[in-house]
């Protein structure tokens, strides 16, 4: 397959993994890569010119609804990016999922809904912060995509690759920048990050959001024993739920492919 065939039968719908198509692009990253950063490009200008265009919050979303009406390959492009481990990708997948439709079915689905998301984000990672730091602060943003990628930090630290002073930095100034309205879902991720690490200088700041509740379902007396969990079980801090790399382009596709969400 030319690597444009092979863009085209990736944004097809199918009722079993594109193999072929996949293997394909497997054997001509250097080929293939460039045209779903293009394809990106294009996304983003697109979504940019009708927000920008749209006379009305509901024919913004109907124009966006009608952009999406069919399958994009970025649904593999995003796998295959963490698989060449792709920093290129890294600042406009970061872009993309500051746009709220980043998880609709025919786009990444529920890759960025789950910690697939944040692995992907930390496997093409070029060592810049900022555009990840500004999709977290981004109100605009998906909370939940939001609440997930606070979990690349975590990742990022482990691999060292982020620093511990430049992510207690960024916390400190979450505090101030996350959205200030109570029972928020992304600050359950910035609350988690602290625990992960037992950030011990930052709980008066967890503390304080408790107190006027901008934490989602939960409350300050579980959190001290979260965080208690965590300092005795250093090797796996929350529990029943690890934070790990990247698995591999097979693993993660498997699971990602199964858990599409269904597209219309």
């Amino acid at each position: 397959m030319t690597p444009e065939q092979i863009m085209k039968e990736l944004a097809k719908r199918h009722d079993d993994l594109p193999v072929d198509a996949l293997n394909a692009a497997l054997e001509q990253p250097d080929a293939v890569a460039p045209l779903f950063e293009a394809e990106i490009d294009r996304l983003i200008g697109q979504f940019e010119e009708i927000l920008e265009n749209a006379k009305s919050d509901r024919q913004y979303a109907s124009l966006c609804k009608k952009l999406l009406r069919k399958p994009s390959a970025l649904f593999y492009g995003f796998l295959l990016a963490a698989e060449w481990r792709r920093t290129e990708a890294y600042p406009r997948y970061a872009s993309l999922l500051q746009w709220s439709w980043a998880g609709e079915p025919n786009l990444l689905s529920e890759t960025v809904f789950s910690d697939v998301g944040p692995r992907v984000m930390a496997e093409i990672y070029d060592g810049n912060p900022v555009p990840l730091f500004n999709l977290l602060l981004d109100h605009t943003a998906h909370d939940s995509i939001r609440f997930w990628q606070f979990r690349t930090l975590i990742i990022l630290v482990i691999k060292g690759e982020l620093d511990m002073p430049t992510l207690k930095a960024f916390l400190v100034r979450a505090f101030d920048e996350l959205e200030q309205e109570p029972e928020q879902h992304v600050w359950r991720g910035w609350e988690e990050v602290i625990i992960y690490f037992g950030l011990e200088d930052l709980i008066p700041l967890v503390e304080r959001a408790h107190n006027v509740q901008r934490i989602l379902e939960g409350t300050i007396e579980e959190f001290r024993a979260n965080y208690a969990y965590a300092r005795a079980h250093p090797d796996e801090p929350i529990e029943n739920d690890p934070v790990v790399p990247f698995k591999g382009l097979q693993e993660e596709l498997n699971w990602a492919f199964a858990n599409r969400a269904s597209l219309d």
